[in-house]
C-alpha cells in the first residue's frame, strides 16, 4: 500500500512529539514564520516543500535520504515514478541512493 500525505504527516507527528519538540520550535529551526505550517504538514493539509525535506528529517532523527525518498514518493509521483519505475523502493535501494549521494559530496568537495 502506497503511503499518503496523511501517513507521511503523522509519521512527522509521532516522531516530533517522541522527542518532545513543539511545532513553534521545529518551525523556528526551520525558518518558518507561523507553527502552523508544521501542523498543516502533519495533518496532510499542505506538503511539505523539498527544501525543508532533509532539514526537517535531521531535526528529527529520522535518516534524511530515506525520508527524501518517501517525500518523493508522496508529493512528486511523476518524478518518483521516472526515477524508480513506480515501484516502492526498499531499505536496499535507499541505502544505495544514500552512497551514491555520499560519494558525488566527496567528489564535489575535493573539486
Amino acid at each position: 500500500m502506497a503511503l499518503t500525505r496523511k501517513d507521511l504527516g503523522s509519521r512527522v507527528a509521532h516522531q516530533r512529539a517522541t522527542l518532545g519538540l513543539p511545532q513553534k520550535r521545529v518551525a523556528d529551526h526551520l525558518g518558518l514564520p507561523y507553527p502552523v505550517f508544521i501542523s498543516q504538514w502533519e495533518n496532510g493539509r499542505s506538503p511539505i516543500p523539498a527544501r525543508y525535506w532533509v532539514p526537517l528529517a535531521r531535526l528529527l532523527a529520522m535518516d534524511p535520504t530515506a525520508f527524501s525518498v518517501e517525500c518523493l514518493a508522496v508529493y512528486e509521483p511523476e518524478a518518483f515514478e521516472a526515477l524508480f519505475g513506480g515501484a516502492e523502493v526498499s531499505r536496499v535501494q535507499v541505502e544505495l541512493i544514500r552512497l551514491v549521494v555520499q560519494q558525488n559530496a566527496k567528489e564535489t568537495n575535493v573539486a
